[in-house]
């Protein structure tokens, strides 16, 4: 049985189509620049099957594949019909019929088009080939000769620390800067100065936390530990203050951070804002149980951030399409919430309600045997909030809008009960263990002068913690305690 010409082109095409979509997809689907931004894209293979149907019924309607039909006229009715098409997914999009970014079908659709226009002259997709693999080969030295011009990243593939990354924001945040909001990585993929080129010639200060020490909504210059670093080198130049902070971070993260980032820079201080992200493991099972996304605990090798080229490429789709700090989709100033009196106030506001309390004691003793092991001072930070247990809060609804735990509902002054319970447990651990701890939750106001959400602070709270930590370690340096 012969199988008919036009079905084994439209076999063919239906291959083009699927790489040309995956190369449109390739910066969501591999970058995860859809995941930060906290967009609905519909799953990469979806997309990718949509458009093949889409396309090859408007390349059979078109009647792409008759074929008596001279070279010119299948041309025609080719590129006819996937502008058509192109237009159709468009369409779909705009109504919300298919939840994506039009971008990918966009550039799908002209890939696709020149793809499929080039493969109907046979001499020409050789040519093209030929060319393609001319390309792959010299990208090989290329890869060689930025490896030897700009060192990879000293740390793991899949620890988010992009290096050279510069994003100009507008926030729309009560509290925090608006426009010209800069966020900006240097060579190690931190926020702050760039690596001293003598290391041993400064006193170096490394923060490690999750969102409160990144401080995402923050400008560069106003992060508490930029704050905390200009405090310090007002009286010692010699300090070197680095913000490795990662978003969503746990004392899990914390650890893969001293252990395969801080182990191997070996800075004089690191210091961890730690707290608030395990309690959201306490209060959802399905994170305590299965690990945080944000987290990363178990190393998975990124090829791509592992080549000079690939970790270019990243970071210009990053900076082209943006989304590297997703504060407008992930974060929002805090609105008031009055507590409904018919549905049940539950939530664990002792120790033994709170699961993950024993893991967080043994990782932040683990923490301190890390730095203890490596050599480097080590400083423990409590976490304020917004909240308070007070009458106010008492009757108002905990707002956490990144980790909302289905089963429970409560007020912001439980939440401040539980947290607290946290906090406790650092400074008891760091009594036990002879470590320096600033209790930063008793020094902050619970108010949104100093928050926009519930533990997020504002420009102005970020000001005062980094002045509170910087006295606090110059106070500790003056003693000889660090």
């Amino acid at each position: 049985m012969r199988v008919p010409s036009f079905l084994k082109s439209a076999v063919l095409d239906a291959i083009f189509l699927f790489v040309a979509y995956q190369i449109a997809i390739f910066p969501y689907l591999w970058l995860d620049i859809y995941w930060r931004r906290g967009a609905s894209l519909l799953s990469p293979n979806k997309v990718t099957l949509l458009a093949l149907a889409v396309h090859l019924v408007g390349l059979l309607a078109a009647r792409a594949y008759q074929p008596t039909a001279s070279l010119r006229a299948r041309l025609l009715r080719t590129g006819v019909a996937m502008l058509v098409t192109t237009g159709l997914l468009l369409a779909l999009n705009a109504t919300s019929l298919v939840n994506t970014y039009a971008l990918i079908f966009v550039v799908g659709g002209s890939l696709a088009s020149i793809v499929l226009m080039i493969s109907r002259s046979r001499a020409l997709l050789v040519r093209i080939g030929i060319a393609a693999v001319v390309v792959v080969v010299m990208l090989i030295p290329l890869e060689f000769l930025l490896r030897a011009v700009i060192p990879q990243p000293r740390f793991s593939s899949d620890l988010p620390y992009y290096p050279h990354l510069r994003q100009n924001r507008t926030i729309n945040i009560s509290g925090v800067k608006a426009t010209d909001n800069i966020f900006s990585t240097n060579a190690w993929g931190f926020r702050g100065e760039e690596p001293p080129v003598h290391w041993e010639d400064r006193y170096t200060i490394i923060t490690v936390g999750g969102s409160t020490t990144i401080c995402a909504a923050q400008d560069d210059t106003m992060t508490y530990p930029a704050a905390m670093g200009n405090s310090l080198q007002a009286t010692d130049a010699a300090i070197w203050v680095n913000n490795a902070g990662i978003d969503g971070h746990t004392s899990r993260g914390n650890l893969r951070v001293m252990d395969e980032v801080i182990r191997y820079l070996k800075p004089d201080l690191v210091v961890v804002l730690v707290g608030a992200n395990d309690l959201t493991l306490s209060l959802v099972e399905d994170r305590r149980a299965n690990g945080s996304p944000f987290d990363l605990t178990t190393k998975q090798r990124d090829p791509l951030q592992e080549t000079q080229i690939g970790r270019m490429a990243w970071n210009f789709f990053e900076v082209t399409l943006g989304g590297a700090v997703p504060v407008n989709a992930t974060f929002a100033a805090i609105t008031p919430i009055p507590m409904d009196a018919s549905r049940a106030a539950l939530a664990p506001a002792d120790r033994d309600g709170l699961p993950q309390l024993p893991e967080y004691r043994q990782n932040l003793n683990r923490l301190i045997d890390l730095a203890q092991e490596m050599g480097t001072r080590i400083v423990l930070l409590t976490q304020p909030s917004l909240f308070d247990d007070t009458p106010y809060w008492a009757a108002t609804e905990a707002t956490i809008s990144w980790a909302k735990p289905a089963n429970l509902y409560f007020s912001g002054a439980t939440y401040w009960k539980m947290l607290a319970i946290y906090n406790q447990e650092t400074l008891a651990i760091c009594e036990a263990r002879g470590i320096p701890c600033l209790d930063l939750a008793a020094q902050i106001p619970h108010n949104r002068e100093m928050f926009y959400d519930s533990v997020h602070f504002t420009d102005a709270g970020a000001e005062r913690v980094g002045e509170i930590v910087a006295h606090f370690i110059a106070d500790l340096r003056d003693k000889k305690a660090i």
